[in-house]
């Protein structure tokens, strides 16, 4: 049993890989138009997080019962990773997970020196992409964060936030006087297990033959049209496995603050872009 139990998950193992692979190349740029695009990409994810960041401060401050406050901001979050993933911006947070693992299957597929020369070429790719996301998410969400207060202020006359919501909020995302060390560390967990959660919806669509299953359900067929199933059929490899991570990221990054709470436990996530929306949003006030 134990060695069923060893070869399953090794099978597994190098399915989930082979996946996150293939989706981290996309997140990989390797020549100039690519690098330039990969800038473009991340403006619009930093745009879109930036109203992200406002409904989660709506959500937070409403006072709701836990597991609504859970639900709703990983609904929020997982929205926006869709529609991110959707819209083919890149969430530098998202990068390293998906790169690793094309990291990992140059050093599975090459031996001796062309796997040095592989790996010495890659990892110059990934730090320039991984760079020009980061600093383009993060610029793109301060500006945002800094329009949408210009416009709350010109319809409200107030800012986003009071000052005592800035001023607690500035404070508990402090690198030394909080745990947003900690918190940041367990966030790079989840981001890392979403796309194990990613691989494994691939593994299972492709197990159980769920495009083909589709294809051929004569009711559904019926209700949709044949024409639209069959797009929907052609679709369906090629994103449930980024659809099925994002919203498992989603839910996973909105409920764990309220499981810490249900359970007395100092728990929270520091998702850099949402983080730095939020700061920017108190700068603001």
């Amino acid at each position: 049993l134990l060695q069923l139990v060893r070869t399953n998950l090794r099978l597994l193992a190098t399915r989930i890989i082979d996946h996150a692979s293939r989706t981290g190349e996309h997140y990989i740029a390797t020549d100039r138009r690519e690098y330039w695009g990969m800038w473009k990409a991340a403006a619009g994810g930093g745009l879109l997080t930036a109203g992200t960041a406002a409904i989660k401060l709506v959500v937070t401050h409403l006072d709701l019962p836990l597991f609504v406050e859970g639900f709703l901001a990983g609904l929020n979050y997982a929205v926006s990773f869709v529609l991110i993933q959707s819209c083919h911006f890149v969430l530098a947070t998202k990068q390293p997970s998906m790169t690793a693992a094309t990291f990992a299957s140059i050093i599975r597929d090459t031996r001796g020196e062309s796997r040095w020369n592989e790996l010495a070429k890659y990892v110059a790719h990934i730090f320039r992409s991984q760079t020009a996301a980061a600093f383009g998410n993060i610029l793109a969400v301060w500006v945002g964060a800094a329009l949408f207060d210009v416009i709350w202020k010109a319809l409200t006359g107030r800012p986003y936030l009071t000052v005592e919501e800035a001023e607690h909020l500035v404070h508990s995302l402090s690198p030394w006087a909080s745990g947003t060390m900690f918190y940041a560390a367990l966030t790079g967990v989840i981001l890392w297990f979403s796309s194990v959660v990613g691989g494994w919806i691939d593994n299972w669509a492709v197990y159980r033959q769920l495009p083909q299953s589709l294809a051929e359900h004569p009711v559904i067929g019926e209700w949709v049209g044949h024409g639209r199933l069959r797009q929907v059929v052609d679709w369906l490899p090629h994103n449930v496995a980024a659809w099925g991570g994002s919203i498992a990221l989603g839910f996973m990054l909105g409920m764990t603050p309220v499981l810490g709470k249900f359970l007395g436990v100092p728990l929270d996530v520091r998702h850099v872009t949402l983080t730095t929306g939020t700061v920017a949003f108190a700068a603001e006030s």
